[in-house]
């Protein structure tokens, strides 16, 4: 692992740790899980659904189930990862407005997810002549909307930010691994390996 990586991780765990997730209760937490359990134990119940849609939605049952299992540990996690992607987003710094900036990271912080989305929506589509820009806000949709457990969407966006930024570990690794969620093998092996060859290129 290169020096230049190992500081920058180091710098971004640093940012994170000072950073207070302020709008997301334990109590808020665990009532979206077990709305979302009721939710989707209906629609495979009530509606009639074709082969992928049910895999799919059974997937991200047993998601929101395996949160529930511990919801303690998951809240923790949940709070703590949005916390280093809110540290990520002083990396756009220059390229986008930073009220734009510091917008995303209040809505963030906040758990508001919608405002959130829509930020980052505004961010990748007037980002053209900023990549890396455009490609971060496509990882941060995709994120909101694994966080969401809403598998699908949040591939389409990490294979956006993957197509927008090839030579990205992270984001590639990222649509390899929900592309393997969704049971999109072939896929993911494709992704994980350009994932495997980027990091091997760089460190």
């Amino acid at each position: 692992m290169s020096d230049f990586y190992q500081e920058n991780q180091t710098r971004d765990q640093y940012n994170a740790e000072s950073i207070h997730v302020s709008g997301i209760s334990f109590e808020q937490y665990k009532a979206d899980l077990e709305a979302k359990e009721k939710e989707y134990r209906q629609l495979l119940v009530e509606h009639t659904l074709s082969q992928h849609e049910s895999q799919r939605l059974r997937t991200e049952l047993t998601e929101v189930e395996r949160r529930l299992a511990d919801t303690e540990a998951s809240y923790n996690a949940h709070i703590e990862e949005l916390k280093e992607r809110i540290a990520r987003l002083d990396q756009l710094k220059g390229q986008i407005p930073d009220q734009l900036i510091e917008q995303a990271k209040a809505a963030l912080g906040e758990g508001d997810t919608a405002k959130a989305d829509q930020l980052f929506a505004q961010v990748e589509a007037n980002a053209d002549p900023h990549i890396t820009a455009a490609a971060e806000a496509a990882y941060q949709r995709g994120k909101l909307a694994e966080d969401n457990i809403h598998y699908s969407e949040a591939y389409r966006h990490y294979e956006r930010a993957a197509q927008l930024k090839p030579d990205s570990g992270t984001y590639l690794n990222q649509a390899g691994l929900i592309a393997h969620t969704l049971g999109e093998y072939d896929k993911a092996i494709a992704y994980l390996e350009q994932a495997l060859a980027s990091d091997l290129k760089t460190f």
